[in-house]
């Protein structure tokens, strides 16, 4: 217990100052940094925030009630900026690996690896939505939703960020969940303590994430968001702690659909991917065979099994 408390000091610490671990493999580009560009309702506002502790960098899985306590409570009406969704960019690629943020939350999101055309254009897939259970194997029934929404994201701080910070957070694949489209539009920008999503097994999941990324973001939270939180939590089972990667979502009991076309078409290995042929033959894997990792449809433009010839 005294070394757990020792790294989640040091944790918290990180999360105050802005600090990130000196073994971070990711590089700033990643990370919200400031910057000189603003939007046209704030020119005169250059504010400044810490840079977020990657999830990457939490590598022990701490219980949440440790961050619910570290909120900071805000209760008073915002009085900043007014909320523009152009504002916050999104469905960029921040990390420059040919893929925007939704297609990689798509792709992650799928049970089975997900089928992907050139370049980067998830197709086909099985997901099974976090908040209602919802099984499709079309990503176009998916909406990417932000556990904590863009706009409650904004009046809980995020006005005061440029907008390179506020490009960051609407991009970051931690704060990204796969979900129903019906469900994502009947949360809206609501908070925990005016909506929870309809299956209550996934309550426990969905306050932690939601307590990290406003930790994590220096963002506030009110009185009754805080409760709520910790009413969700209290389903969580005992002994449950927050992992340092986004929790798996728990596939009902309803089987998934079963993808369009034909399986021989699915990548056969969704850890070794080439954004396009010269990507795999600077990787030294051209050409690439059907069957071999690497090869999607996508790189095969004849479909004769061969890729990158």
């Amino acid at each position: 217990m005294g070394r757990f408390r020792v790294v989640l000091a040091a944790l918290l610490i990180l999360v105050a100052s802005g600090c990130t671990s000196p073994n971070s493999k990711r590089d700033a580009s990643t990370h919200p940094i400031s910057s000189s560009t603003t939007t046209p309702d704030e020119s005169a506002s250059t504010s400044t925030m810490s840079t977020p502790v990657s999830p990457t960098e939490v590598t022990r899985p701490i219980d949440a009630r440790e961050f619910l306590a570290q909120l900071s409570i805000n209760d008073q009406a915002h009085t900043g900026s007014d909320y523009h969704r152009d504002a916050w960019p999104q469905w960029d690629d921040i990390d420059a690996d040919g893929c925007d943020a939704r297609q990689q939350a798509l792709r992650a999101a799928s049970t089975t690896p997900a089928q992907v055309d050139y370049p980067c254009q998830v197709i086909a897939g099985d997901w099974v939505s976090a908040y209602d259970g919802f099984t499709t194997s079309d990503p176009g029934d998916l909406d990417i939703d932000h556990v904590v929404p863009l706009e409650n994201a904004h009046i809980s701080g995020g006005w005061k960020w440029t907008i390179d910070q506020r490009r960051q957070y609407a991009n970051e694949q931690f704060d990204l969940w796969a979900v129903s489209a019906s469900s994502n539009r009947s949360k809206g920008a609501s908070p925990p303590d005016e909506w929870r999503p309809p299956r209550q097994d996934v309550w426990c999941q969905y306050a932690q994430r939601w307590t990290f990324i406003k930790v994590r973001w220096g963002l506030t939270a009110t009185t009754t968001e805080r409760d709520a939180l910790g009413q969700m939590l209290d389903t969580c089972p005992a002994g449950t702690l927050l992992s340092p990667s986004p929790p798996p979502t728990t596939t009902p009991t309803t089987t998934p659909t079963t993808p369009a076309g034909p399986a021989s078409t699915a990548p056969t290995d969704s850890s070794t991917y080439y954004a396009n042929c010269a990507a795999a033959r600077a990787a030294g894997a051209a050409p690439l065979h059907r069957g071999e990792q690497g090869y999607r449809p996508g790189l095969d433009r004849d479909r004769d099994g061969i890729a990158c010839e």
